[in-house]
């Protein structure tokens, strides 16, 4: 297929790839398109250079006016096109609404979520700068990585602004790197700056995906997509008050990276969580080892919620990929609004009566 240069990105899941696994500164207002410069185009979902890309104003929304006709045809019956020209048109609605928060000029408004406090209302505003539109046109099965990005979902780099609904001002606000952000030594380390968010996803009240659907979805059926509601807020730590939503990356088969967002009451901001992390693993040479580390992202914590106890353990046995048994010992500390855990993957005598298997297996402990 011939792309011309205004067209969303279609991707495809990659054939190596097995389907399987467990269960700044103010800038000028938002413009509107009037961009000469159009979105680059990329046909991997891997390749993740453009994500480094910036430009001074907002990229124009992309459309198929230059595919062959027939492939708009196709395109356009697809559940997923249908969910991406509601969400552009609120996008549009949401570039004026909130023209007042002088976002930098380069963002696009991806999402909102608004929810009562007792300081008031507060909103939720998600926005992307580099952004880059994806749209699968076709209805092929979900594999593995379809299960946290949908048929449609942007990719950019990812800001949550907190906003205050009587002041119309920005709180605070957060950026969120991808799954391999993490901190030892003093020293933290970024990984990719690419984000995805999904607006069309496979919604898990109809579908069930064998790497396992997370995110919450309105609409759709067995074989459509429904819309993404990324920002569904639960009270995921079990402290009686829904404030907090997760992120998730399936980037392969074999784990679910997540992460926490949440409002803090109190403080009244809007909090990338980290997490304390004290590890113990048995390494190359047969020798356990022990250290800690400051985690953004965890594999599976987020999935169900803490305990009212404030802790969550888990295990789940990747032997079959090639990893190890991982045991999560999760604690949440209401008082001080932190989180912290043990995480251990030593060899255990017990592993050995437990036969390996080619999807990992996930238990509470």
């Amino acid at each position: 297929m011939k792309m011309a240069k205004n067209v969303f990105v279609v991707f495809a899941c990659l054939a190596l790839i097995a389907c399987g696994g467990p269960a700044h500164q103010p800038a000028k207002k938002v413009v509107p398109d009037t961009s000469a410069n159009a979105p680059r185009v990329h046909t991997l979902v891997y390749d993740s250079s453009y994500c480094a890309r910036e430009t001074d104003t907002a990229q124009p929304f992309p459309d198929f006016s230059d595919l062959p006709r027939e492939t708009q045809k196709e395109i356009y019956s697809t559940a997923q096109y249908k969910i991406w020209v509601k969400r552009k048109r609120l996008m549009k609605q949401w570039a004026t609404q909130y023209a007042m928060l002088h976002l930098p000029a380069n963002a696009r408004i991806i999402d909102v979520k608004a929810f009562g406090t007792p300081r008031g209302m507060r909103t939720i505003v998600a926005w992307m700068t580099g952004l880059e539109v994806h749209l699968d046109p076709g209805d092929d099965p979900y594999c593995c990585t379809y299960v946290t990005m949908g048929k449609g979902y942007f990719s950019g780099s990812l800001h949550f602004s907190l906003v205050s609904n009587v002041q119309n001002k920005i709180i605070n606000t957060i950026r969120i790197y991808s799954a391999g952000t993490w901190q030892r030594d003093d020293t933290v380390h970024y990984s990719e700056e690419c984000v995805n968010y999904p607006f069309s996803i496979a919604n898990p009240r109809y579908r069930d995906e064998i790497a396992g659907l997370i995110y919450h979805a309105r609409g759709g059926t067995d074989t459509r997509d429904g819309e993404a509601d990324i920002m569904d807020l639960q009270d995921l730590n079990a402290d009686g008050k829904k404030y907090e939503f997760g992120l998730f990356i399936q980037g392969s088969c074999v784990g679910k990276s997540s992460t926490l967002i949440g409002y803090n009451e109190k403080e009244d901001i809007l909090k990338w969580y980290q997490w304390h992390v004290d590890w113990k693993e048995t390494g190359l040479n047969g020798k356990d080892s022990a250290y800690s580390s400051i985690e953004q992202w965890i594999n599976e914590a987020m999935i169900c919620p803490f305990e009212k106890d404030g802790t969550k353990n888990y295990e789940y046995d990747y032997r079959g990929r090639g990893g190890s048994v991982m045991r999560y010992y999760l604690r949440y500390n209401k008082a001080t609004d932190t989180y912290s855990g043990l995480i251990d993957s030593r060899e255990l005598p017990e592993d050995t009566a437990i036969k390996p298997s080619w999807m990992p297996q996930g238990r509470k402990l």
